[in-house]
Order: structure tokens, then sequence, then C-alpha cells
């Protein structure tokens, strides 16, 4: 099923990039747009609208927390939902951006079962929601992540393979 979210996907790697479009356009969500810096990656935003970014903490030109803090105080993209991708000894990198108002994360590596329960939690979806619900109990892995309590968890596979939201958000 096609989805109509414009989505914006900045990182450095190429083949990243690749990979990331190919399981967003197996899920569906086939009108992204790809570029490899934050400073190309601002330079879209303000000229199209976007529905979504997702983001490298690591780009070659500024850091995610860098490009976070530039999109939530911009008053046009304040509200624009944000993921960023981190790996996983990122820990202070992944608490920098709760404070600034980061809306998930992605852990690398990661699977297209997470990129679409990430994108139907953050976006909404409920045709994609069902991703969620697929994730069996027994793959759930709770250690070395920021208490449920605390963040509720959209998807969490076993090893790297997770993400997070912050409190508010739907799963």
């Amino acid at each position: 099923m096609k989805k109509t979210a414009r989505i914006l996907v900045i990182h450095s790697s190429s083949v990243m990039r690749y990979m990331i479009k190919c399981c967003f356009d197996t899920l569906g969500y086939s009108n992204t747009t790809m570029v490899a810096d934050g400073a190309a990656g601002l330079e879209l935003l303000d000229e199209y609208a976007f529905g979504l970014v997702l983001f490298d903490c690591d780009l070659p030109d500024m850091s995610g927390i860098g490009l976070l803090q530039v999109i939530r105080s911009d008053r046009a993209l304040g509200c624009l939902p944000v993921i960023m991708m981190v790996g996983s000894g990122d820990r202070a990198v992944e608490h920098q951006a709760w404070r600034y108002g980061i809306d998930a994360f992605v852990k690398r590596p990661t699977t297209e079962t997470v990129l679409q329960a990430v994108l139907a939690s953050v976006l909404g979806c409920m045709e994609s929601a069902s991703a969620v619900s697929r994730l069996s109990a027994k793959s759930l892995d709770t250690r070395n992540h920021v208490p449920a309590s605390d963040w509720p968890v959209a998807a969490m596979a076993t090893g790297n393979l997770d993400a997070t939201l912050l409190p508010g958000t739907s799963t």
C-alpha cells in the first residue's frame, strides 16, 4: 500500500541511503529524498514540505544534535517528526537528543520491521501499526535500554535492532 508521507533521509553513507530507500519503497513510502549532509538537508527543508526527517547522528558537516537543534528552533519546522539513527553505544547522544525533542531513535543496524514500527508510531499510520503487534514478546529485549517506565517502547528486537519513543507518543 502506497503511503503519502514525504520523507527526507540525511545520511553520509551512500550504501545506507540506498538500503533505507529500498526499505521505505518496500513499505510503500516511495516519496523519499536522500541527501548526504546536514546542510543539504536543511536547504531542502527550507524549500519543500516534508512529513518526516530521518537522519544519522554522525553527519560529515554537523552533529545530529546540531541538526536537531536547528530543526527544533525553526518556527516552521519545530513540530516536524524527526527520527535519529544511532549506534548501540551512543547513550549520551540519545539522552541529549531527548532533551532537544527527538521523536524516536532507530539503532544501527536496523531492519525493515523496525523501520515500519517506528514510522507507524511517529506518523500514526494505522496501516503500518500491525508491525508493532507482530513483534513477538519473545523477540523483545529491554536490556541496556531506557526503562519502559521512562520511555515507551515502540519496538525492540534483540541485539542492536531497536527503536524507542518519547513519552506521550503512541505505538
